[in-house]
């Protein structure tokens, strides 16, 4: 990982950013204090965590109650 001082990151922030962009992580520090870090997008795996979220949270809505049937009673049989 790249340590970089906060005035530095802003006089290089396009070459810094490039270097992230390209895999490198860069700390960034306040009178010698880490404060932030920058890291690369991880794009493919978020998009494949987004679309695993979004096929369970549509399983949710495929259990419909009864109309005598409530919450609490659907819940204990799920403790049998």
């Amino acid at each position: 990982m790249l340590t970089m001082q906060s005035n530095e990151i802003k006089a290089r922030l396009a070459e810094v950013l490039r270097k992230v962009e390209a895999g490198q992580e860069v700390e960034i520090t306040r009178h010698g204090k880490a404060i932030a870090r920058l890291t690369p997008m991880q794009k493919q795996a978020s998009l494949q965590q987004y679309s695993l979220a979004v096929v369970k949270m549509q399983g949710f809505n495929k259990h419909a109650l009864a109309k005598d049937e409530s919450i609490a009673d659907f819940r204990k049989q799920g403790q049998r």
